[in-house]
């Protein structure tokens, strides 16, 4: 038996938390880092921040495979900041889960997560207009044609606006519409 689930039995650290399935992970980072037109558009700071952060994951994986990892929200700053507001010993001190990486413009989905750090992309959630927007619960398809179309149909709340989860439809193979 391992050390680690040794002392995990003992009570002495907790039990790691299960991932969700797949099709229930989500990263904002992740989701751009696919899609090289939106990638394109993203400021340089940020071009830069990512990959090194990735690296940096990467190598914290490789040389400590059993080390703690923190599942966030570590929230990525227009300007190249971050944070992360899990309380973990740091952000590069530890590895982060991918769908741990988040744009701070997603920091309202996380109960009690506002960044700390502001930039004009998160500003917009300390103003009160921010309360009165509008974001559809269902779950929106962003096409290859960049058509946007909505798991509620005609119940959606915002057809041309915010959804709380989307997804690329040709991600592991074309949609039939694509």
């Amino acid at each position: 038996m391992g050390q680690a689930r040794l002392r995990r039995l003992r009570g002495e650290m907790p039990r790691p938390r299960p991932r969700l399935p797949e099709r229930d992970r989500f990263s904002s980072v992740g989701d751009v880092v696919k899609q090289p037109a939106l990638w394109a558009q993203l400021p340089d700071p940020v071009q830069a921040l990512v990959p090194s952060l990735m690296q940096r994951y990467l190598e914290l994986n490789k040389t400590w495979p059993n080390g703690p990892a923190c599942g966030g929200p570590l929230f990525i700053h227009e300007d190249g900041r971050y944070e992360c507001k899990a309380g973990c010993p740091g952000e590069l001190a530890v590895l982060h889960v991918p769908e741990a990486l988040q744009f701070c413009t997603f920091a309202d989905r996380y109960e009690h997560s506002l960044p700390e750090l502001s930039c004009s992309w998160c500003d917009h959630q300390r103003d009160e207009a921010h309360e009165q927007l509008v974001i559809c619960p269902g779950m929106a398809t962003e096409h290859d044609d960049a058509a946007q179309e909505c798991d509620l149909g005609a119940a959606c709340q915002a057809p041309d606006g915010l959804h709380s989860f989307t997804k690329s439809c040709g991600l592991f193979t074309p949609c039939a519409r694509c």
